[in-house]
């Protein structure tokens, strides 16, 4: 009995001491598996230390070096000279900022992207957050990741609250202007251009952003006046901003057709003797000979023709536009009206045909078969 029952015994502690091994390695498994939440990291800020001035000099070297070597998308040398600051320093805010964006990149790198590091690099940018607030470099790389992750508002508000810290550094205003233009915020986005034209002249990019703020804010602002002069301030100030990014980038299509649109939207506002549409046209003209591959262009100009009353040339710009892309659908409904007004709508049905060839709408269907039966209708006659 007393055999068995120390045999028993024995094997109970047997069982004990497996379940207890078991446990204590699945323990451990699961810390190694899940990572803190950014929230957890930054809860828990590194201690401070003690620096001596050539530890400070030393720290300060290696993160200017970081950010040098992350400017130039050298992310091994980043994140070697981030690590290098932070174990002299582990409350070095820029540091850990930098290496929050080469985690980014690492987990940007996997396919699909590896969710703990990408989250262990914005629990990085927390602490760094925390540590200083109002840094600079600190801001700028939070806000890319906020706009990486998706929080585009929230990394536009990130972006706001630094211009009042540096309000002559052109980063600031750019990256802030950009993401205003980017969500479709112009009224919002035209100021911070404006800002960062003055301190940065030469940023063509932003200027072409500037331009296109005005050109969509014109409308709006103009329905709010009653006097044509007025309105046409907002078009002047559209046109004017377009003509200098012409003038800067001249092998850009988008300057010639935005210069373009917005002086015709001034021209139908106070319709000239002509002059003004000469000018129109020109520049559409100048548009197709810099991007001859693209409709658009031919397409705007058979509208100023139309505008001029010149039929004969509306219908040859036309037809341009469609000998370089036979599908694009307004030159080939703007030429079926054409046509018909010249009293050939038997002609016009074969491009209103090829239109409902095209991937439409049920509502652009329906107007395109209504327009074919009378052109159908009038043919017949």
């Amino acid at each position: 009995k007393t055999t068995r029952r120390n045999s028993a015994r024995a094997g109970r502690l047997a069982a004990v001491k497996w379940l207890l091994v078991w446990s204590v390695a699945w323990g451990l498994a699961a810390c190694q598996g899940v990572s803190p939440r950014p929230e957890q990291m930054a809860a828990n800020l590194p201690p401070a230390r003690q620096l001596d001035q050539r530890q400070l000099d030393q720290v300060a070297g290696h993160t200017t070096t970081a950010l040098s070597l992350l400017g130039a998308n050298d992310l091994d040398g980043a994140l070697r000279e981030a690590d290098a600051a932070l174990s002299l320093d582990p409350r070095a805010a820029r540091a850990r900022a930098v290496r929050a964006r080469c985690q980014m990149a690492q987990a940007q790198a996997d396919d699909p992207p590896t969710l703990a590091m990408w989250r262990r690099a914005e629990g990085e940018l927390l602490i760094a957050e925390r540590l200083a607030p109002t840094d600079i470099e600190v801001g700028l790389l939070h806000a890319e990741f906020l706009e990486a992750d998706g929080h585009l508002t929230a990394a536009a508000e990130r972006l706001d609250g630094l211009l009042a810290y540096y309000p002559e550094d052109p980063r600031c205003w750019r990256e802030a202007g950009r993401l205003r233009f980017e969500l479709g915020e112009e009224r919002a986005a035209a100021p911070k251009l404006e800002r960062l034209l003055v301190l940065d002249p030469d940023d063509h990019v932003s200027l072409y952003r500037l331009a296109e703020c005005r050109r969509r804010l014109a409308p709006t602002d103009a329905r709010e006046l009653d006097e044509a002069e007025a309105k046409l301030a907002l078009y002047d100030a559209a046109s004017n901003t377009f003509a200098r990014y012409r003038e800067a980038v001249p092998d850009d299509v988008a300057g010639y057709m935005g210069e373009g649109f917005s002086r015709f939207e001034a021209w139908r506002i106070k319709p000239d003797d002509g002059a003004g549409l000469a000018v129109v046209g020109a520049l559409f003209t100048r548009a197709s000979e810099v991007a001859p591959d693209l409709p658009a262009p031919m397409f705007n100009l058979g509208v100023v023709k139309e505008a001029a009353a010149d039929s004969d040339g509306a219908r040859a710009a036309y037809e341009a536009a469609l000998s370089v892309d036979p599908q694009h659908l307004p030159s080939l409904l703007n030429l079926a009206a054409n046509l018909q007004a010249a009293g050939r709508a038997a002609a016009a049905v074969t491009y209103c045909r090829r239109a409902l060839r095209q991937d439409l709408s049920s509502s652009e269907r329906r107007k395109i078969e209504a327009f074919l039966a009378e052109l159908e209708s009038e043919g017949s006659r």
